[in-house]
């Protein structure tokens, strides 16, 4: 029922989203791979390699902004209101958000990344006969790939991602640029920090490090929605 609710209030922002992250994909895979690849075929780019890096760098991109928006209706008084009084407890409505803007996300993200590799090639092929070497591209298997060498990559990902999850229960204005800030300075901190630290292996982090932050940090978002969706 919470979900049912929570997808007929907000279809049309997710939508919007959706389409935002679509329009990202084409552009950026055209400009950043395809083009170049195809102005110079004799050189040493790889399409592949091309578009498993943009599709790293979309998905942080848009998997934080997706955490920043997740507690969108606690940013005013009337909407706090409101859903504080829809029958459901508050840890259900939290997983409801968790669950659209953490776990389904990378299944939107990944199905939208191939429509749109699929699509350009689909496009290019009428005028560029190069473009039958790219028909059996896939960026899930690319990622995929990556992900079994790189694992920690995406592991950090989920890190990352929890503390904009934080942010956008803590701060109503601007949570993402708020957010994005404070990780920016922390990591300017923790490097002249390690600058001038005589062991320099204690900021080494491990997979499990990410790992029990994250869960760490989605606690601690929940503690911070429960509170500031009972501040009406």
């Amino acid at each position: 029922m919470a979900f049912r609710k929570f997808l007929h209030e907000n279809a049309r922002r997710l939508l919007y989203y959706a389409a935002l992250m679509f329009a990202a994909m084409l552009l950026s895979y055209l400009i950043f791979a395809i083009i170049p690849v195809l102005s110079r075929p004799q050189s040493n780019l790889n399409y592949a390699d091309e578009i498993m890096q943009i599709s790293i760098f979309l998905l942080f991109v848009f998997g934080c902004l997706s955490a920043s928006i997740m507690f969108r209706e606690l940013r005013n008084r009337r909407t706090r209101i409101a859903y504080v009084c829809f029958p459901t407890t508050k840890f259900e409505k939290y997983i409801v958000e968790w669950f659209v803007y953490v776990l389904l996300f990378p299944v939107i993200f990944l199905l939208l990344s191939e429509l749109s590799v699929k699509l350009l090639i689909a496009i290019l092929h009428f005028s560029v006969e190069s473009t039958k070497s790219m028909e059996n591209i896939s960026v899930t298997e690319q990622l995929i790939e990556f992900a079994k060498s790189e694992n920690s990559v995406f592991l950090f990902f989920l890190a990352v991602q929890s503390c904009f999850m934080i942010g956008s229960a803590y701060w109503r204005k601007f949570p993402f640029i708020k957010t994005f800030l404070c990780i920016v300075g922390i990591s300017v901190a923790l490097f002249f920090y390690t600058l001038h630290s005589k062991n320099q292996d204690v900021l080494i982090a491990y997979n499990y490090v990410y790992l029990i932050f994250t869960l760490i940090a989605w606690a601690l978002s929940y503690i911070v929605f429960r509170r500031n969706a009972t501040l009406v």
